[in-house]
């Protein structure tokens, strides 16, 4: 089996140990100030498709 953890990630949980619900009180929320542009985004044209997922357990053709 290969290892996908990057030096980041493991960095941090030998700093903070892993993620819990804990990560609230360590890294408190914080208001980000906007930048001085803005963005305009144009609402979609069409809706994509949706492909149906078989059910837990069963197989679809």
């Amino acid at each position: 089996m290969e290892a996908t953890t990057d030096r980041l990630s493991v960095s941090r949980v030998i700093a903070w140990g892993g993620a819990d619900v804990g990560d609230v009180a360590r890294f408190p929320a914080r208001a980000v100030p906007r930048g001085a542009e803005t963005s305009a985004f144009t609402p979609a044209t069409a809706v994509a498709p949706v492909r149906p997922v078989a059910p837990p357990g069963e197989r679809w053709q």
